[in-house]
């Protein structure tokens, strides 16, 4: 029979065989464990892990104004495909960045894309400011910075004038229509030629509204408008004008001789004011009194006066003057004819040193009497004629006994005298002499 001892150390190394069973075990049991995963298949996995493809990206520009968004683009490429792509648009509002838009989409999205910032707007306004973009992908993000900056202003419909364009009246101005809300407007009014070239400031002329002066007819007008925002200036010219027209000559009168005035001399000179707006003045003088122009109206050009010639003594003339410009004429004395007549030979006795004498009627108008001294073989004969007309200054007869005269003024005269084949009674002759010339004065009333 075995002894205790030997009992116990059996009982011991049986122990340790069965802990060393036992972790042999454990280590199959792992194995086939770790073998089993590795061989299942990968549609029984329940988790995903995200690539690592990077985004690169860039815009066309970086400066642009809103109403170029719509050509501006925004360009990025994937390193790798990506699961997830997303951007993150915020907009600088004092020290804070507020968003704008915010996109995040799952996928697979892969090489280069292209879309326009408005479309990054994705309906949102685009506004003036300084932006940031974030554009993200599975392995990473790219920021970019842009400025939306101002728009100076931009005409979308020409200025406009209004108004009659003729010397003396108002234009007006209409600044037409702007984009990009101007703040403020410039005025400049120019003068160009009738066909609205060559154009020129007018000096001075810089508000809403240009009173037309005489420099201005014959020419056109055109409103130059400068529109103004916090981002610039731009300008726009309207159409030109018709040509400006000038008004009609001014009232004006007639101021010598006065009307109805006597004794003036032949050489007189007719005078009158100034019409305003005159290019030209022109007058007619007339024997016949129907405030009519029978002869031909004289033009003198700027002049205020004039002479005429031709008149004649004893005479009453009507007389008119007018003003013209391309608008019209204006007579003067609101259109009342004036009335004047030239001196006439003084009344009284008048001699000559050749044997003629006459005298002149108390009213001016005719020679009373007139006799001529002719030498003959037997001696002087007088011989008389009575009561011939004094016509403008001047008289005459006909006949075997004729002379005519000529006033030279108030208190001379000149003339002719002669016979043709004039007979007498006794003693029974027949003479024929001359003309002779004689120079006469006035003597005595």
């Amino acid at each position: 029979m075995a002894s205790l001892s030997s009992i116990g150390s059996m009982i011991s190394r049986a122990r340790v065989r069965l802990r060393v069973s036992g972790l042999l075990l454990g280590c199959l049991f792992v194995l086939l464990s770790v073998s089993a995963a590795t061989a299942a298949p990968t549609s029984h996995l329940t988790t995903a892990t995200a690539s690592g493809a990077k985004i690169s990206a860039h815009l066309t520009k970086t400066s642009f104004e809103p109403a170029q968004a719509g050509s501006v683009k925004l360009i990025y490429s994937f390193s790798a495909p990506s699961r997830s792509f997303s951007y993150l648009l915020k907009l600088k509002k004092g020290k804070k960045w507020q968003t704008v838009k915010s996109v995040k989409k799952t996928g697979s999205f892969k090489g280069s894309h292209t879309m326009t910032v408005k479309k990054v707007f994705a309906g949102k306004p685009v506004k003036v400011g300084s932006y940031r973009l974030k554009l993200s992908a599975d392995g990473g993000s790219k920021l970019l910075s842009f400025v939306v900056k101002g728009s100076k202003p931009a005409n979308t419909a020409l200025p406009a004038i209004s108004g009659t364009t003729t010397q003396g009246q108002t234009l007006t101005a209409r600044k037409g229509s702007w984009s990009n809300s101007p703040t403020s407007y410039a005025y400049h009014w120019r003068r160009c030629n009738s066909s609205g070239a060559s154009c020129g400031d007018i000096s001075g002329a810089t508000s809403g509204s240009y009173a037309l002066a005489l420099a201005d007819v014959g020419a056109t007008i055109r409103i130059a408008v400068t529109a103004s925002n916090g981002y610039g200036s731009a300008s726009a010219t309207s159409n030109q004008t018709a040509a400006v027209a000038v008004l009609p000559p001014g009232a004006f009168n007639k101021t010598s001789p006065a009307n109805g005035a006597t004794e003036q001399l032949t050489s007189a000179t007719l005078s009158w004011g100034s019409s305003s707006n005159a290019a030209s003045y022109e007058y007619c003088v007339d024997t016949s009194n129907d405030n009519a122009c029978a002869g031909a109206w004289v033009s003198v050009g700027a002049s205020s006066s004039a002479s005429p010639s031709g008149l004649t003594p004893s005479t009453t003339y009507y007389w008119q003057v007018r003003a013209t410009n391309a608008s019209g004429q204006t007579y003067s004395d609101g259109g009342a004819w004036w009335s004047f007549t030239t001196w006439k030979p003084t009344a009284g006795s008048w001699t000559t040193s050749s044997g003629v004498s006459f005298s002149v009627s108390s009213d001016q108008t005719t020679i009373e009497s007139f006799s001529a001294a002719f030498s003959t073989g037997y001696g002087y004969i007088v011989v008389f004629s009575y009561n011939t007309p004094i016509v403008a200054g001047q008289f005459s007869k006909t006949g075997t006994y004729y002379y005519s005269g000529t006033f030279d003024s108030p208190t001379t005269a000149h003339g002719t005298v002669g016979l043709n084949n004039y007979c007498t009674g006794y003693p029974s002759s027949c003479y024929t002499g001359g003309p002779y010339t004689w120079a006469a004065t006035w003597s005595s009333p």
